[in-house]
């Protein structure tokens, strides 16, 4: 695989929720691993990850609240973050946010570096002396 050019371009207009995931994912991921061509598939995982964020709060809101919402109200929250929580999820997996998407993801060969996730993976390893 040939290497990709340039870096993911943050969007404008992200939440604070969504500019959080983005930062870390751009920022914890190997520089090879993403380019710009990965820009919008990005931008709509980390739209995801606000918009379950939100969900979130709004069941935990409702939950506070004197005035209580239905319970029908509530399980349509639940729904909801549901949801946003699988598409965010599916689309993370692509970008290697969990110890198991990292094992299914391949780094370019042709780059002549060392993958920085295998490197970290290793040492801590030899710390726990597997």
């Amino acid at each position: 695989m040939p290497p990709l050019n340039g870096t993911p371009k943050k969007p404008r207009g992200l939440d604070k929720e969504a500019a959080w995931m983005w930062d870390l994912t751009v920022k914890g991921s190997p520089p090879e691993m993403l380019g710009n061509v990965d820009s919008a598939y990005l931008e709509g995982m980390c739209r995801w990850w606000s918009v379950w964020r939100s969900y979130e709060q709004a069941i935990l809101d409702a939950g506070r609240s004197e005035a209580s919402e239905s319970s029908m109200d509530q399980y349509k929250l639940i729904t909801l973050a549901h949801m946003a929580w699988n598409n965010w999820a599916k689309a993370a997996a692509k970008f290697g946010l969990t110890p198991v998407d990292r094992q299914r993801l391949r780094i370019a060969a042709e780059t002549g570096k060392r993958n920085p996730i295998d490197e970290l993976r290793e040492r801590r390893n030899r710390q726990c002396g597997v």
